[in-house]
């Protein structure tokens, strides 16, 4: 989408970042929804989704992420996605990169499921970057867009 731009609260911009802080050396991730007009997509509210990987033969894995699948679902019933009767849409998913820049990596690009705005956050760095996906499994590409915080 051209001149697509994603505007978070200054309450849930500082949110992802505390969390983000807050285990700076775990992946963690936000599923953020609101409302999406044309060029413009606004989080009203961010929910934290529980990462389920596990320390595996003594090697910590929670530099990786594995989403609670009831934590997403119900997020998502939330959404016009999920839900018909619902007022909101899906406008951000957000994760963190804890030890690595804030671009997507080859497992961002082939995980993405949803078209959405991928927003990714380097604590180490302190920098983020947003990206849109617009759903097109062929390509799997993520064109970075403007996050501006209201």
């Amino acid at each position: 989408m051209e001149n697509l731009r994603l505007n978070l609260t200054r309450k849930t911009y500082n949110e992802l970042v505390e969390a983000s802080h807050e285990s700076p050396d775990d992946e963690i991730i936000f599923v953020g929804i609101g409302d999406r007009e044309e060029a413009s997509w606004k989080v009203t509210e961010a929910f934290q989704i529980k990462n389920d990987s596990m320390e595996e033969e003594g090697i910590k894995t929670s530099a990786f992420y594995v989403g609670a699948a009831d934590d997403f679902i119900k997020v998502m019933m939330k959404t016009r996605h999920f839900n018909s009767k619902a007022k909101k849409d899906l406008t951000m998913i957000f994760h963190t990169h804890p030890h690595g820049a804030s671009r997507p990596s080859g497992i961002d690009l082939g995980r993405a499921q949803f078209r959405s705005i991928y927003v990714i956050y380097s604590p180490r760095f302190k920098t983020m970057n947003a990206y849109f996906w617009d759903g097109d499994e062929s390509k799997r590409v993520w064109n970075p867009i403007n996050h501006y915080i209201i």
